[in-house]
C-alpha cells in the first residue's frame, strides 16, 4: 500500500518533468531552426539591397513627399515588384516589405501596406541598430508572392540591409516573410528527434519502473516491451535516416543549402578581419579562422558535387573569351604557392615562350590547371616536385599542358577507381588528406566540354602525368 502511494505521488512528477524536457527540447530545436532560417534572410536582404537599391534609390528620396498611391504606382516600384518575384522564384519567401529609416513601408508585396507606419514597431527598431528580430507564426492562409498558401508555419524576420558601397550602413530595413512549413516538420518530425523525444520518456519510465520493483510481474512485462519496442525502432531509424540522408543530400544541393553556407563564411570573416572592432581573446581569431577553412572546404565540396551534376545533366554553360593560356596557368599556379610550401613539395614551371591567345572559358582553364596541380600535392610525399610544362601543337592548332609529378602513382586497377565519381585509393596518404574522390573526373569533363583531349597514366612509386590538348580557337 504505501509502495502504491508513492507511485501516485511520483507519477505527477515523472510526467512533469517529461512534458518540461521534451518542451525544452522542441525550444532548443525551433530557435536553431529560426536562427538557420534568419541568416537566409539576412542573406537574401543583402542581395536586394546589392542589385536593387541603386535603380530604386531615387524613389526613397523622393518617397517624403509622395503620398501612398503615388508610390504604388511610381514605375520603380513596379520595377522591384517584377525584380521581387524573380529573386524569389523557386523560394520559400512568402512576401517581402522594405521600409525606409524613418519607419515608413515603401514597398511591399502586398502593395496595401505600402505607406504604413511602423516606426514604432520593437522589431523594427532592433533591425534599424542593426539587429535581427523575428516571430514565429501559424497563419491558415497567407497570400503570399507566388500565390495563396493554407495552414502554413511563417517566419517574419526584420533584417537590416547594408549599403553596398561598404561601411556598415543601414541603408533600410527589410522584413522577410518565409514559409517553415516544410522545415518545421522534416526537423520534429525526423526519426531522430522522434527516437529523442521516446528515449526521454522511456528513461523516465524505468526510473519510476525501478522504485516499483516491488511491482515485479508488472516491471518485467515492461521492460520486456521496452526492449522489443526499442528494437523496432532501432531498425526503422536506420532504415529511415539512410533514406531521409539520401533525400536530404540530393534535394539540398542548391541556393538553400549555399546560401547560409555563404553567411557562415561571411560572418567568419568579419570575425577575422574583427570589423566592428576587436575581439580580445586570441582563441576566439582562432576558432574562427576553424570555422572559415571548414566553410570553405565545405562549399568546395558542394560545389564540385554540383559541377559534376551540372555535367551528366548537360546544363553547363561555357563564358568564352579570348585569353592568354600563360597568364592563367601561371596566376594558378601562384594560387598554390601556400600548398606547395605546407606539403614540402616544389612546383618547376616549364612554360613555352610564346603561346598563341586561344578562345576559351577562362575559368575552366583556371580550374583545370588548379584541379590537377592541387591533386598531385596532395599525393607526393615532402621533397617532390610537380613539372607544369606547355607546348604548341602546330599542327593539330592546340596547345598542351602537361602537369607531371614524383608522387606515389596508381597501378591500373587503382586509376580506373581515380577515374570514376566518387572513386577513392585506399593509400595511407589518400586516407590522411581526405577527398570527395570527384577531382579527376571533374576535371576529364571539363577538358571535354571545352573541346579537348585528357590523357592520364601513372607508375606505382614513380608518379602520374597527365597531359591535356586544348584547341586554339573554341569547338563549335
Amino acid at each position: 500500500m504505501l509502495t502504491r502511494r508513492f507511485a501516485w505521488l511520483g507519477l505527477p512528477i515523472v510526467i512533469l518533468t517529461a512534458v518540461l524536457l521534451i518542451g525544452t527540447y522542441r525550444y532548443v530545436v525551433l530557435f536553431n531552426l529560426q536562427s538557420s532560417v534568419e541568416g537566409v534572410a539576412a542573406s537574401m536582404a543583402q542581395i536586394f539591397a546589392n542589385t536593387l537599391w541603386k535603380d530604386y534609390q531615387p524613389l526613397v528620396d523622393r518617397s517624403a513627399t509622395m503620398s501612398a498611391d503615388e508610390i504604388r504606382v511610381d514605375p520603380l516600384t513596379r520595377g522591384v515588384d517584377r525584380e521581387v518575384s524573380t529573386i524569389t522564384a523557386g523560394t520559400r519567401v512568402l512576401k517581402v516589405k522594405i521600409y525606409s529609416l524613418a519607419g515608413i513601408t515603401l514597398y511591399s508585396s502586398d502593395p496595401k501596406q505600402i505607406g504604413s507606419d511602423y516606426s514604432k514597431s520593437p522589431h523594427f527598431l532592433i533591425a534599424l541598430d542593426g539587429g535581427i528580430a523575428s516571430n514565429l507564426s501559424r497563419r491558415s492562409h497567407f497570400d503570399g508572392i507566388h500565390g495563396p498558401r493554407s495552414n502554413v508555419v511563417v517566419l517574419e524576420s526584420y533584417v537590416p540591409a547594408y549599403s553596398p558601397s561598404g561601411g556598415g550602413n543601414v541603408i533600410a530595413v527589410m522584413e522577410i516573410y518565409t514559409d517553415v512549413t516544410e522545415l518545421e516538420g522534416n526537423i520534429l518530425g525526423r526519426a531522430e528527434v522522434l527516437v529523442a523525444m521516446l528515449a526521454i520518456v522511456l528513461s523516465l519510465a524505468m526510473s519510476y519502473g525501478v522504485q516499483l520493483w516491488v511491482l515485479r510481474r508488472a516491471e518485467r512485462r515492461l521492460h520486456h516491451e521496452h526492449v522489443e519496442r526499442l528494437k523496432i525502432t532501432a531498425d526503422l531509424a536506420v532504415e529511415h535516416e539512410a533514406n531521409r540522408a539520401k533525400s536530404a543530400f540530393l534535394a539540398n544541393m542548391s541556393h538553400e543549402l549555399r546560401t547560409p553556407l555563404n553567411a557562415i563564411i561571411g560572418f567568419s570573416e568579419v570575425l577575422l578581419t574583427e570589423t566592428f572592432g576587436p575581439i580580445g581573446q586570441k582563441r576566439y581569431i582562432e576558432y574562427a579562422t576553424d570555422i572559415n577553412m571548414a566553410g570553405y572546404h565545405l562549399l568546395h565540396v558542394i560545389d564540385e558535387v554540383l559541377d559534376l551534376s551540372k555535367i551528366e545533366a548537360g546544363k553547363v554553360d561555357l563564358n568564352l573569351s579570348v585569353i592568354d593560356p600563360t597568364d592563367v596557368i601561371a596566376a594558378a599556379l601562384d594560387m598554390l604557392g601556400p600548398d606547395s610550401e605546407r606539403h614540402g613539395v616544389e612546383i618547376r614551371r616549364a612554360l613555352a615562350a610564346p603561346i598563341p591567345v586561344m578562345e576559351t572559358d577562362e575559368g575552366k582553364l583556371r580550374q583545370i590547371i588548379l584541379n590537377l596541380v592541387s591533386n598531385s600535392l596532395k599525393y607526393t610525399r615532402p621533397g617532390g616536385s610537380v613539372t607544369v610544362s606547355t607546348e604548341v601543337d602546330t599542327d593539330l592548332s592546340a596547345t598542351q599542358i602537361t602537369i607531371s609529378d614524383t608522387g606515389v602513382g596508381m597501378s591500373e586497377d587503382e586509376l580506373a577507381v581515380a577515374m570514376t565519381p566518387f572513386g577513392r585509393i585506399n593509400n595511407a596518404i589518400s586516407d590522411a588528406r581526405g577527398g570527395t574522390g570527384l577531382g579527376l573526373p571533374l576535371t576529364k569533363n571539363f577538358v571535354n566540354l571545352l573541346g579537348g583531349s585528357f590523357r592520364i597514366e601513372s607508375t606505382p612509386g614513380v608518379g602520374t602525368t597527365v597531359s591535356i590538348q586544348l584547341p586554339i580557337i573554341a569547338a563549335s
